[in-house]
C-alpha cells in the first residue's frame, strides 16, 4: 500500500484495514488522515446506516478517482463529486499457498461482493476489485501481483522493485517461521 500511496493516485487513496489506534500508538505510529480505522468513511456510502457502514467489508485500501470524462482542474476532492462520477478501485492483498491461489481469489471476491453491489446501488457506475496475491514463500505471480499493481498507477519499474521487495520479505519471513518451528521441535524432543 505504501507504493500505491506514492503513485500517481496517492491523493485519492483511503486505507480501511489499518488496525486499531491503540495498537498503532503502541508502535509510535499515528493514523494518517487518509485512514478510516476499521470502518468505511461516512461520505463513501452515505445511504448506509452507521451500523451497516461498520459491518461492511473493508478492503485493505480504496482508490476513488473521477470517472473518465469527469476529470476537472483543479482536481476536486472525490467526496465532493457525485457518486455517479466515481471510478472506485477496491484493493485487497492476500497471502496464499504458492500452488493454490484460486481459493484466495474466490474468498476475496466473495468478501467484497456485497460492498461492490452496495456501491452500484448508490449510483457508482464503475467499481473494480483488485486482488493482489502474494505466495507465502515468495512466489510472485505476474497476473495476480504485477498486473493489479500496474493498474493502480505504478509504473513498470516501481512494480518490479516492489515485487522484488515483497519476494525478499516473504522468503525472510518463511525462513524465520521454519527456523522457529525446527527449534521448538528440537527443544520438545530433547527436553
Amino acid at each position: 500500500m505504501k507504493a500505491v500511496s506514492k503513485g500517481a493516485y496517492a491523493r485519492n487513496t483511503i486505507y480501511t484495514d489499518v488496525g486499531s489506534d491503540v495498537k498503532l500508538m503502541e508502535q509510535n505510529l499515528i493514523r494518517s488522515e487518509q485512514t478510516a480505522n476499521k470502518t468505511l468513511p461516512d461520505w463513501f456510502l452515505p445511504h448506509l446506516s452507521a451500523t451497516d457502514l461498520k459491518n461492511s467489508s473493508r478492503p485493505d485500501a480504496i482508490l476513488v478517482l473521477p470517472r473518465q470524462g469527469c476529470e476537472r482542474r483543479p482536481m476536486p476532492r472525490v467526496q465532493d463529486l457525485p457518486i455517479s462520477d466515481w471510478d472506485v478501485h477496491l484493493i485487497e492483498v492476500k497471502y496464499c499457498d504458492n500452488a493454490r491461489h484460486e481459493s484466495q481469489l474466490a474468498r476475496a471476491a466473495k468478501q467484497h461482493r456485497r460492498l461492490m453491489v452496495t456501491l452500484k446501488a448508490q449510483g457508482c457506475t464503475k467499481v473494480s476489485l483488485h486482488i493482489i496475491l502474494l505466495g507465502v514463500v515468495g512466489t510472485i505471480k505476474k497476473h495476480h501481483t504485477e498486473t493489479p499493481l500496474s493498474k493502480l498507477g505504478l509504473d513498470h519499474s516501481k512494480v518490479r522493485k516492489l515485487t522484488q521487495s515483497l519476494h525478499t520479505h516473504s522468503v525472510q519471513d518463511a525462513t524465520k517461521v521454519i527456523k522457529t518451528s525446527r527449534k521448538l521441535s528440537y527443544q520438545q524432543n530433547n527436553g
